[in-house]
């Protein structure tokens, strides 16, 4: 669950956690493999809040770029979609 589920994120939250994922991408630390980012990019794909720009896909809840969020384990959904679908993998 995100620290933030249930509140709106302030622009300070949203830039602070933008950086601690833009240095993990940068340093090539904490990373996904290719299989959590394909099913991450999946399930934004399928999410009502994805966007198409011209600078690449975003995530209209948040306002977010997702590549970094696809990429970086710290990445997190601000409705907790990426979440919900492990726990619906791990279930017996």
């Amino acid at each position: 669950m995100s620290r933030f589920q249930g509140e709106e994120m302030s622009l300070f939250d949203k830039l602070t956690k933008f950086r601690d994922v833009a240095c993990e991408l940068v340093d090539g630390t904490n990373i996904n493999d290719a299989d959590e980012q394909s099913r991450r990019r999946s399930i934004c794909g399928g999410c009502e809040f994805f966007s198409t720009t011209l600078r690449g896909p975003r995530c209209a809840s948040c306002g977010c770029p997702l590549v970094p969020k696809w990429k970086s384990k710290s990445g997190t959904c601000p409705k907790d979609k990426f979440d919900e679908e492990v726990a619906e993998t791990e279930t017996p």
